[in-house]
């Protein structure tokens, strides 16, 4: 007969083959998820998603963002059309990349928590939890632009970051797989969007931590100390040669080295001046660059002057809609033609703005500049994002800002439109009954449509089933991390070293933390100019790293509460 002890182990074998089957299953249902996607198409989005589509193009056909230089050329990063064309290069369907790229950053991260989260099982529910994650499956998911990877390349930084400072006496070999990540993705990362300056203090001040507690815990072992802190420095160092490469490329190419030319040349010290000028408006939900501003400026650059203006006031005047009536503004002028041509234009008009501000022909306002593409801010204009973050930071607790609604495929003018994007991003898109009837389409393009018509149904029903379970555990799962978190503070403050990985593992939830509420308030503060809340759809798409960010600080502060009660109950017995 068989014994017990087999029958249990029969038992458990099956169990555990029941749990790696589902598992299976489950990542392949995601993959179904994203490869029936319900898509948000705008083929007039000559600034965005279209922009970055014909960058990508040209890069799948041997060119360097466009052929010849243009004000849409050098306006946006490398990053997403790099990305695009990889995809269209290798014949791998866009969503299947992204499927990809958020199944690694997952993978990436169950593997940084390893040392502390030993069970498979568990890795295994937080990889279902992350790869599932309602930010992956709609919103700025479903448009084909830049916001659709920030979260992912913020999971993967993150991680790598993360492992790192949990191994850091581990032998430095060890380390270079970690490394090699942070190499390649921190620098894709910065040049995938022109705001990514609020990941910048997490890229300092994470490897400054890790090198210090190196430092602390291998006094002894100063050799070791160089190649710890090559490896701390990765993220930066990524940086540094992205920016060094694409400049390089642009200068090539253009004449013009820099990443883009938007934030990063004269064009923006332009901008800057335009706005610091003093129109006699109160700065409190003053506009950039005012009309007023404009006669002012004219009045003292002739080069400003001898522009065709007119975009200024075609354009609207809230928020940095400025910069692109700006770019207009010389493209109409025969400018945008040759990189150096435009670029020294630009020096010229900052120059004699500049002279006349030093000479007092014009006056500044008073009030607070980030930076020159940044408005001019109050004092109570700097205060009020400070609510709007933490109403954003409960928005992202409670997934309330995620729905999947039906597939839009929006300013339509052919047919050669919708097969653009097609052919692009390997994906199918579905047809209206007069889009259908206007090519002519046969009887199985017909049965075809109506097809897709009903997965993508069926997707949007699943997809917001399972937002709907993200909805109700969302509040359990962050007040379990904030318990996790409080809990493990005291116990450092009580206890000290009696605590095993708390201190790593809050000094990184802190980190999480301020990093969600400091991309929040930038968000805020830029959006100053639109009146943007925290509830605004403009907002929500600039802040989807948020959303990550926050189930990684609530699986940290859900472990460290499950660890710390474990480690009381052990210890009364």
């Amino acid at each position: 007969m068989e014994s017990l002890k087999d029958t249990n182990n029969n038992k458990g074998k099956k169990a555990k083959t029941i749990l790696k089957v589902l598992f299976v299953i489950l990542i392949f249902v995601r993959l179904w998820l994203l490869m029936t996607m319900n898509w948000r198409i705008e083929m007039d989005s000559f600034y965005d998603s279209r922009l970055e589509m014909g960058s990508a193009l040209s890069l799948a056909g041997g060119g360097w963002m466009e052929q010849s230089y243009s004000k849409f050329v050098l306006c946006k990063g490398v990053s997403f059309p790099l990305f695009v064309a990889f995809s269209f290069l290798t014949r791998i369907p866009y969503p299947v990349c992204l499927f990809m790229l958020i199944v690694f950053a997952a993978s990436l991260f169950v593997g940084a928590v390893k040392p502390f989260i030993a069970k498979d099982w568990i890795r295994k529910i937080i990889f279902i939890f992350l790869i599932y994650n309602p930010v992956g499956l709609g919103g700025e998911m479903a448009y084909p632009y830049r916001n659709a990877l920030a979260p992912w390349l913020v999971l993967v930084i993150i991680s790598c970051i993360l492992a790192i400072y949990i191994r850091r006496n581990n032998a430095i070999k060890k380390l270079l797989p970690w490394a090699a990540v942070l190499l390649l993705s921190t620098g894709f990362f910065w040049n995938l969007r022109e705001d990514s300056m609020w990941f910048l203090p997490f890229i300092i001040v994470g490897p400054a931590v890790m090198f210090i507690h190196f430092i602390l815990e291998n006094k002894e072992k100063a050799r070791n100390r160089i190649g710890f802190l090559i490896i701390a420095l990765c993220p930066l160092i990524s940086v540094f040669v992205w920016n060094t490469g694409i400049s390089v490329m642009n200068n090539i190419k253009y004449g013009i080295y820099t990443t883009e030319d938007r934030t990063k040349t004269y064009e923006a010290k332009v901008l800057g001046k335009l706005i610091q000028i003093d129109d006699g408006a109160d700065l409190d939900g003053d506009y950039w660059v005012s009309e007023k501003a404009i006669e002012l400026a004219k009045e003292v650059s002739p080069s400003f002057n001898s522009l065709n203006l007119e975009p200024f006031s075609q354009w609207p005047r809230i928020g940095d809609y400025s910069i692109w009536a700006l770019r207009d503004s010389m493209e109409s002028s025969g400018f945008y033609i040759d990189a150096r041509t435009t670029n020294d234009m630009y020096k010229k008009i900052y120059d004699e703005l500049d002279e006349a501000f030093r000479e007092g022909r014009l006056n500044r306002k008073n009030g607070i500049q980030l930076s020159d593409t940044s408005g001019l801010y109050s004092v109570g204009e700097m205060i009020n994002p400070i609510g709007i973050a933490f109403k954003s930071l409960i928005n992202h607790v409670t997934y309330s800002e995620y729905e999947v609604n039906p597939e839009v495929v929006d300013h339509v003018k052919s047919e050669g439109d919708i097969v653009f994007y097609e052919n692009m991003l390997n994906i199918n898109l579905q047809r209206t009954d007069e889009q259908l009837f206007d090519i002519g389409a046969d009887r199985k393009t017909i049965q075809s449509n109506a097809a897709l018509k009903m997965l993508l149904k069926v997707n949007r029903h699943i997809s917001n089933l399972i937002i709907k379970c993200y909805n109700v555990i969302s509040w359990i799962l962050f007040i379990a991390s904030v318990a996790g978190f409080s809990w493990s503070i005291w116990l450092l403050f009580r206890r000290g070293k009696g605590t095993a990985y708390s201190l790593e593992l809050v000094l990184f939830q802190i980190g999480l933390l301020l990093l969600v509420l400091l991309n929040a308030y930038l968000v805020g503060l830029w959006g100053t100019g639109f009146e943007l809340t925290a509830d605004s759809g403009l907002f929500k798409a600039y802040t989807t790293p948020q959303t990550i960010l926050i189930s990684c600080i609530e699986i940290i502060g859900t472990y460290l509460l499950v660890k710390n009660a474990l480690n009381m109950l052990k210890y009364k017995k």
